[in-house]
């Protein structure tokens, strides 16, 4: 995990969060139509959204860094579509 030892819980607990994300998307993309696949992916925006609207800026970084993180890690061909 690169996630570092001095972040808040709320950051280790949105970076988790996004890992599980990361995981339930690899679980299921087979399954994915190409709409739901992208609505998945608004969701994870839309998650993101919420850390920062709940004024946890750095926590919505923390998301999108474990999602990012974990694709990257887990899957090169999905994340060659993603990023």
């Amino acid at each position: 995990m690169l996630f570092g030892c001095g972040r808040s819980a709320s950051e280790k607990a949105a970076y988790a969060q996004g890992e599980a994300d990361a995981a339930t998307l690899l679980e299921t993309v087979n399954s994915m139509s190409e709409m739901q696949f992208e609505s998945y992916l608004l969701d994870i925006r839309a998650n993101e959204y919420r850390y920062v609207t709940s004024g946890d800026s750095l926590a919505s970084v923390a998301y999108i860094e474990g999602f990012e993180e974990y694709i990257k890690e887990h899957s090169d061909s999905i994340s060659s579509l993603i990023f």
